[in-house]
């Protein structure tokens, strides 16, 4: 976790941000929302039913890492 806060923490500065500034954002409108919402259902339904969408997804999506 600690090399994500790092790119979290890079980005905002470049972007002139602030990352534990947090407003709430409907899924409706924005694509990139709906898909974390996704993600975070999934993520939900494997801890609570064994459901076994969050290890289909991660099978398809690959996470991005800077070096």
């Amino acid at each position: 976790m600690g090399r994500f806060r790092e790119i979290v923490w890079e980005e905002s500065d470049v972007r002139n941000v602030n990352p534990k500034k947090v407003h709430k954002v409907s899924s409706q409108q924005n694509k990139c929302i709906q898909l974390v919402d996704f993600i975070a259902g999934a993520a939900r339904a494997e801890s609570e039913h064994s459901d076994d969408t969050l290890r289909i997804l991660n099978e398809k999506i690959s996470f991005a890492c800077r070096h």
